[in-house]
């Protein structure tokens, strides 16, 4: 665990926070991620939102080869799934 201090600003109508280098990367961030922000009995927590899967990603990096079969995209529904 890592401790630091740092100063509330205002920014316009807001207010900011500037995080420590050594803060950003144990914590695995870089400019442009979402965090999550709680308040807790006047504790701030501060977690990374984790980006969720899309299918198109998932579809692009499948290998056939190393699965042994083609990808199953032209097949007709099976059940009660719609696309």
């Amino acid at each position: 665990m890592a401790s630091n201090t740092a100063t509330v600003a205002k920014w316009g109508n807001s207010h900011g926070l500037r995080l420590p280098k050594n803060i950003v990367q144990l914590a695995g961030l870089k400019a442009g991620d979402k965090v999550e922000i709680t308040v807790r009995d006047q504790a701030v927590t501060m977690r990374p939102i984790k980006p969720r899967a899309r299918l198109d990603d998932l579809l692009s990096r499948f290998e056939p080869k190393k699965h042994r079969r083609k990808a199953l995209l032209d097949d007709a529904p099976k059940g009660r799934e719609s696309f």
